[in-house]
């Protein structure tokens, strides 16, 4: 009588169904089987990732389509500039008829300055939503192609006609100086100027090999003097030809003051092989790697540091001096360069006093040149000249247009797959995310049962103590 077991167990089984029909109902009415962490932390977790994917995708798509509409506007404008510098140029031609007198040309002129006033109203009005497009400041423009930060398409729409002629793009080789040195000694102050800049003394640095002889040294000063578009670097080896023997015991090679494991013996290649696997096991202290092509093993250094071999081995297995390399590069460009070598002792870094120009890389790079401006008609050979001008200025915009024609495909492309990506994300955020209404609908009603039964026996333990004291009386 002091404690309904009975009424207690069943107010809890009926807690516990109040529960689970209230999730049913809020997933019904939802759709969505997770409504917050407590239904599942994982899917919640991994349905909220997707979601920014595809708000982000879905938007991206509309940047693309932005960008198609952008490039539509610019083409479209294109082709009316083309076809106005047709018109100049079929006028050019009419020109170079010598039988026409002077007021004949003063009226092509006039029809001329027409057509021109026209395509430089073109190249400087044209735009979308108030951006200029054909005016040369919509250069290395990114779009947003997607849903992360780093997926952008860089969009430029070089100037093809303006007061100053507009520009004509060609591809022109890339080129680039270099040339390269054996370092023998550490520099100092006044042995090596490059480009009329003097290079400071080299200083030893932190790490194994790091000596101020060494080729890291060397490029390490000559690059702190910042020369304008070139750049030093540097790398050691040690070459030598094994030709087989016996096992080497671990701690019998040393290099960079790092005890070397044991090397097993063999032939010439098995020798290679193991002292390569040896050495590469001990490069996170010495700084030094290793690599074997049959019996080949060479030694290098990433940094250009020196590689310093001791102990019994050294030897055995036929390793000597390292030789480190710098490698003067200008950056590569379509503009001529050179590298001019001076000081008192450049040897020290393995290069003689010279000047060193570049030479083609094999690449080429698009340049705009410019285009002079010149549209006199007065006279045949003046028309004569301006044939030519049209000639260039059509071929700068047609140019212009199947560049804008390739940018608009890859567009149109990447919003086909970024559409289609967003559809597969959705489908498989659906089916983590969204509820199984057969499902959700069976547990209703099993709830609604279970919640009726509930109530029914919580009734029926409650008029338990009432039964109880009427036999009491009894």
């Amino acid at each position: 009588m002091y404690a309904n077991i009975a009424s207690l167990g069943a107010q809890h089984s009926l807690a516990d169904t109040q529960g689970r029909l209230e999730s049913a109902i809020q997933r019904l009415s939802t759709g969505l089987r997770i409504n917050s962490p407590a239904d599942d932390a994982a899917g919640y977790a991994i349905a909220s990732r997707m979601t920014s994917q595809i708000n982000g995708i879905s938007r991206a798509v509309q940047n693309a389509n932005d960008g198609i509409s952008l490039i539509q506007v610019a083409g479209g404008a294109l082709a009316q500039m083309v076809a106005n510098f047709q018109q100049v140029r079929t006028l050019a031609v009419q020109a170079t008829n010598p039988t026409y007198t002077l007021s004949d040309r003063q009226a092509l002129q006039a029809n001329v300055d027409q057509l021109i006033s026209a395509n430089l109203d073109i190249s400087a009005n044209t735009n979308y939503n108030g951006i200029t497009l054909l005016d040369g400041s919509f250069i290395e423009q990114q779009l947003q192609v997607g849903a992360n930060s780093d997926q952008t398409m860089a969009i430029s729409i070089a100037p093809v006609f303006g007061q100053n002629g507009g520009t004509r793009i060609v591809q022109a080789p890339l080129q680039r100086a270099s040339v390269s040195g054996q370092v023998s000694s550490a520099l100092h102050q006044g042995d090596l100027t490059i480009d009329g800049i003097a290079i400071g003394a080299s200083q030893a640095g932190a790490q194994a090999g790091q000596t101020a002889g060494s080729a890291w040294a060397i490029a390490q000063a000559i690059n702190t003097a910042n020369i304008q578009n070139l750049q030093a670097s540097a790398a050691s080896s040690i070459a030598a030809n094994e030709t087989g023997g016996a096992a080497i015991s671990a701690g019998a090679l040393v290099i960079n003051g790092t005890g070397i494991g044991a090397i097993a013996g063999g032939n010439g290649s098995q020798r290679a092989a193991s002292a390569a696997a040896a050495i590469n096991a001990a490069s996170g202290s010495s700084g030094v790697s290793a690599s074997a092509a049959g019996a080949s093993l060479t030694l290098s250094t990433a940094d250009g540091g020196d590689i310093n071999v001791s102990g019994a081995a050294a030897a055995q297995l036929g390793l000597g001096a390292s030789f480190g390399t710098i490698t003067l590069t200008t950056t590569i460009g379509t503009d001529a360069s050179f590298i001019s070598i001076g000081g008192n002792n450049p040897a020290a870094a393995g290069l003689t006093k010279s000047i060193i120009h570049s030479t083609d890389t094999g690449g080429t790079a698009p340049v705009a040149l410019p285009i002079a401006l010149s549209f006199d008609v007065s006279s045949a050979g003046n028309a004569s000249q301006l044939i030519s001008t049209m000639d260039d200025q059509i071929a700068a915009c047609n140019s212009l247009a199947a560049y804008l024609g390739a940018v608009q495909t890859a567009l149109a492309s990447t919003a086909s797959t970024l559409t289609n990506t967003g559809t597969n994300l959705s489908a498989a955020r659906g089916r983590i995310d969204d509820t199984d209404y057969a499902e959700a609908t069976a547990q209703f009603a099993h709830e609604r049962i279970l919640q009726t039964a509930g109530v029914a026996m919580l009734t029926q333990a409650n008029a338990m103590p009432s039964e109880i004291l009427r036999l009491l009386r009894a």
